[in-house]
């Protein structure tokens, strides 16, 4: 995962040093990649992850929104949430006697996402999305009062913070929107849990993206 990171920034600097610099000649003028001339957009979609979680095939939907500089650039926030209903094999902690049982879990994540387009006035190019974040899961048990009102009891529930890469092919259906599709890589640390660990919100996901905006 370190190394994915690292190559990560490395194309993103990589980027941002190929852009061309036009000099001012101006002694007085602080120089810097954005300048003064630098495009800014806005842009807003929905993302649809699927991945396992807990060992359960998983269906992740969420949405992000920001601004684009120089077409090329981004930076915004996103949030996610799971919205299968997966079932694990766990335990009751609190109890005299840890009891095994199914529990369900239930949770989502979001922070920051940033990075950038390569070639992106072309029809097919490539998107390099990157989330950093927190988020929170909870262990359920949907049968604990047996009547007809109320039969969850929450068993435990821990946050964590997540780092997300991700890398898409994306395909310019117009000139104002675009879909995407490609695969990110979730990793989560800080989770304090019995019942979940790191590893079980850990891995790959497959995703599809729509956005929207002036690009």
């Amino acid at each position: 995962m370190r190394a994915i990171v690292a190559l990560f920034i490395l194309l993103l600097c990589s980027n941002i040093l190929a852009q061309q610099y036009v000099d001012s000649h101006n002694p007085d003028e602080i120089k810097s990649l954005i300048g003064k001339s630098s495009e800014t957009y806005g842009f807003g979609g929905a993302d649809l992850k699927i991945g396992d979680i807990a060992g359960n095939r998983s269906l992740i939907i969420g949405a992000s929104g920001g601004v684009i500089v120089n077409r090329t650039y981004f930076l915004g926030l996103a949030g996610y949430g799971l919205v299968t209903d997966n079932e694990i094999d766990g335990l009751i902690p609190t109890a005299t006697v840890p009891m095994e049982k199914k529990l369900n879990i239930y949770g989502g994540y979001g922070g920051m996402v940033f990075g950038f387009t390569l070639w992106t006035r072309e029809p097919v190019h490539l998107h390099f999305p990157f989330l950093v974040g927190a988020g929170a899961f909870e262990v359920v048990d949907n049968n604990f009062f047996n009547n007809n009102f109320d039969t969850d009891f929450s068993i435990e529930r821990s946050a964590f913070f997540i780092g997300e890469p991700g890398v898409q092919v994306e395909f310019n259906i117009t000139e104002n929107f675009r879909l995407g599709t490609g695969v990110s890589y979730r990793l989560v640390t800080g989770l304090d849990m019995v019942n979940l660990r790191d590893e079980d919100l850990t891995g790959l996901s497959t995703n599809i993206s729509v956005r929207f905006g002036q690009f």
